[in-house]
C-alpha cells in the first residue's frame, strides 16, 4: 500500500512527550495539531508515564469543562503545565492531503467506501498506528427502508445526535451533541465519487448512472439518543428518543445547487401574506381537545371535520365561529370549503387499529387504516405551513410499516418531519399517557421543535399535576359533574389523590376516584384530560369523546412552538423572494 501525505505538520515528540520543536505547530487539548511540512513521531512510553485510575477518572470529568481543577498529570510530570501533561495521548494530527493508490484525496472531497456508503472527507488525521478519514456519513435511500422514497441515485446525509459514548455535559438539559461523523481508514476506501448537495425539488435521475453518474442528497436523517449511563454499553433502536427526516438548508448546499426559503415555498403554495393571526384546520376534530389547545395557543380556527355526529356537535357547541363539518375524510375532499388553505393543521385520524392494547381486529379497522392514506390528499390539497399529527405509542412499536408509510407520503410531498413518543405527564397532563407526535414543515419551512417539558422532578421544572390538582376544585354544579351516577355498588382500593391517573381511554381505562367507592364524573374525566370546566360536550359517547381527544394543554404545548417557528421564518428576510426554482 502506497501512501504519499504531504503539507502535514513538523511535530517532533521526545520519549516523554514532553517538548514540541516547530513553533508553527501545536497540539490542542483534544489532541489535534496544525498543519505544516512534515511528521517525525518518536516511539514508546517510559515506564512511569501513567495514570492511577483515580488520576484518569479525574481527568475525564475535566473535559466537560465544568471542573475549574488543574487536571491530573502523569506522576513524573508533576509540577509541569498542564498542557504539556495532557500531550500523553496519542497526537491527532491533521493532514492536508493524501495519495492514496494512485488518487488524492482532500477535504472537500466525496467518497464511496466499500459498504457502499459514503463520506464527505471533512479532516485527514494521522493517527498512532494509522491515516483514517473524517467526515460525515450519505446512504442510498434504497437501502434506508419503505419510509423513504425509491429514488436512484439520490442520498441521504445521516447524523447521530446525543450521549453517543456515555458521556455527560452536566450543565446542558438537552442532549450533548455528537460530531455526527465516522472515521475510516484508508482501505474502507473505494473511489471518489461526485456528489451534489441541493435543496432544489427532486424531477428526475437515470437509473442507468447509478455507477458512475452524478449522486444528489437532498435530505438529512437525524437520530437522537438517550444518554446512557456509563456502566452501560452498546446501543439498539429503542435507544433512540426523537428522529427526523429534514430536506437541506440552503446554507448546506452548494451555491449554485441553493433554492431560497421563500422560493420554495412561494413554488409550493404562493406568497404567504403577513397576518397578525396564524389560521388552523381540525382534521378528524372529534369534540375539539387540538382546537381546544390552538384556540389558546393563538391561532384562527378556520375549519374542522369529523364523521362522528356527536363529535362534531360538541364541536361546534364550542366553536362556533368555526366551519365544522359533519363528514367523512373522503367526503371533506371532495366538497372542500372555499378558504382550504391554512398555515397550520392538525391530523388525528382514528388510532384504536394501532393502540398497544389492540388485539382483535374490529369492522371499523380496514377504514381506520385507509385513513392515514388520506392523509397525502389532505396535505397536498390544504398545503399547510406546518402539519402535526398524534397517534398511538401503538403505531411506532407494533405497526412501524404504518408510521413509514405517513412520513413516506410527507417526504414524496417534501415535507421535512420528526417525530417521538411523549409522555404527557412531562407537560401538565394529571396522567401517564404516551403518545406518538410528528410535526412536518413544508417546503421553504423550518422545522418546529418539540417544547421542553415543563412538568417533572427535576430543578426548574413544576411539579407533576395530580389527580387532586385536576379535580379538587370542580364545582359540585358543574356540568357533568354527577356524583349519585358515577357510584358503583363495589369498593376498590384507596389511593393516594396525589398521584397521577392511568391512561383514560374511551371507556375510561382502569380508572376510578381515589376513594375508592366509585368511578370518575364526566367532568372529572374532561378535567383529567386538561379539558376547562366551560368546554361542552354533547350525547351520546362522552366518556368516547374524552378518552378519545388529545389533551389541550399537550396540543397548545406543541402548538406554541409552530406558532413560535412560523414567527422566527416571517421576520423580514432579504433576498429575491419569487426567484424561479430550475429543476435539477
Amino acid at each position: 500500500m502506497e501512501v504519499n501525505m504531504r503539507q502535514v505538520p513538523v511535530i517532533e515528540l521526545d520519549s516523554d512527550y514532553e517538548s514540541i520543536s516547530s513553533s508553527n505547530s501545536t497540539i490542542d487539548t483534544n489532541g489535534y495539531s496544525s498543519p505544516a511540512s512534515s511528521v517525525s513521531l518518536s516511539s514508546g512510553f517510559r515506564g512511569d508515564d501513567f495514570m492511577s485510575d483515580a488520576d484518569f477518572e479525574a481527568y475525564v470529568h475535566s473535559l466537560s469543562g465544568n471542573d475549574e481543577s488543574p487536571s491530573p498529570t502523569p506522576r513524573r510530570a508533576r509540577g509541569r503545565s498542564t498542557i504539556l501533561a495532557q500531550q500523553v495521548l496519542p497526537p491527532r494530527i491533521h493532514l492536508n492531503e493524501i495519495s492514496y493508490q494512485g488518487r488524492t484525496y482532500r477535504p472537500g472531497k466525496f467518497i464511496e467506501l466499500q459498504d457502499g456508503t459514503f463520506i464527505r472527507i471533512n479532516r485527514i488525521l494521522q493517527l498512532s498506528e494509522e491515516i483514517v478519514v473524517s467526515g460525515p456519513k450519505f446512504e442510498r435511500l434504497e437501502n434506508m427502508g419503505s419510509r423513504m422514497p425509491d429514488r436512484p441515485n439520490e442520498l441521504c446525509w445521516i447524523v447521530d445526535q446525543g450521549d453517543y459514548n456515555g458521556s455527560r455535559n452536566s450543565n446542558a438539559s438537552q442532549y450533548r451533541p455528537y460530531s455526527g461523523e465516522v472515521e475510516v481508514p484508508l482501505p474502507a476506501i473505494r473511489r471518489l465519487r461526485i456528489i451534489r448537495l441541493t435543496n432544489k425539488p427532486y424531477n428526475h435521475t437515470i437509473a442507468e448512472n447509478r455507477d458512475d453518474g452524478f449522486l444528489f442528497c437532498r435530505m438529512k436523517y437525524t437520530r437522537i439518543w438517550k444518554r446512557r449511563r456509563p456502566s452501560e454499553s452498546g446501543r439498539n433502536t429503542s435507544d433512540i428518543v426523537e428522529e427526523k427526516i429534514t430536506f437541506l438548508r440552503p446554507e448546506d448546499c452548494q451555491d449554485y445547487l441553493s433554492a431560497s426559503r421563500e422560493a420554495l415555498r412561494n413554488n409550493w403554495r404562493g406568497p404567504v401574506p403577513h397576518k397578525r393571526r396564524y389560521t388552523f384546520g381540525d382534521g378528524f376534530c372529534g369534540a375539539g381537545g387540538v382546537s381546544r389547545g390552538a384556540q389558546q395557543a393563538g391561532l384562527k380556527l378556520l375549519w374542522a371535520f369529523d364523521k362522528w355526529e356527536s363529535a362534531i356537535n360538541s364541536y361546534r357547541a364550542n366553536f362556533p365561529s368555526c366551519l365544522a363539518e359533519h363528514s367523512e375524510v373522503a367526503q371533506f375532499l371532495t366538497s372542500l370549503p372555499r378558504e382550504i388553505l391554512v398555515d397550520v393543521m392538525h391530523v388525528s385520524s382514528p388510532c384504536q387499529p394501532f393502540s398497544p392494547a389492540k388485539t382483535i381486529a374490529a369492522a371499523h379497522d380496514e377504514a381506520n387504516e385507509a385513513c392515514l392514506f388520506s392523509i397525502y390528499r389532505l396535505i397536498e390539497l390544504c398545503k399547510p405551513r406546518v402539519a402535526t399529527m398524534e397517534q398511538t405509542s401503538g403505531l411506532k412499536q407494533r405497526h412501524p410499516v404504518w408510521l413509514d408509510a405517513i412520513i413516506h407520503s410527507l417526504i414524496e410531498l417534501g415535507y421535512s418531519v420528526r417525530w417521538r413518543l411523549v409522555n404527557c405527564k412531562d407537560y401538565g397532563v394529571p396522567q401517564s399517557r404516551c403518545r406518538l407526535i410528528l410535526i412536518a414543515a413544508g417546503p421553504g419551512e423550518e422545522l418546529p421543535p418539540f417544547p421542553q417539558p415543563t412538568h417533572g422532578d427535576e430543578p426548574g421544572k413544576r411539579p407533576l399535576v395530580t389527580i387532586l390538582d385536576a379535580i379538587g376544585s370542580i364545582p359540585s354544579t358543574a356540568p357533568d359533574h354527577d356524583l349519585e351516577r358515577a357510584e358503583r355498588p363495589f369498593e376498590r382500593q384507596p389511593y393516594d389523590p396525589r398521584s397521577l391517573a392511568r391512561t383514560l381511554t374511551c371507556s375510561g381505562g382502569d380508572n376510578f376516584h381515589p376513594s375508592g367507592t366509585r368511578t370518575f364524573t364526566l367532568r372529572e374525566a374532561a378535567s383529567l384530560q386538561t379539558f376547562p370546566l366551560n368546554h361542552a360536550f354533547c350525547a351520546p359517547g362522552v366518556m368516547r369523546q374524552i378518552g378519545n381527544a388529545v389533551p389541550p394543554v399537550l396540543a397548545r404545548a406543541i402548538l406554541d412552538e409552530v406558532v413560535k417557528s412560523l414567527r422566527n421564518t416571517d421576520c423580514p428576510a432579504t433576498g429575491p423572494a419569487n426567484a424561479p426554482i430550475t429543476i435539477d
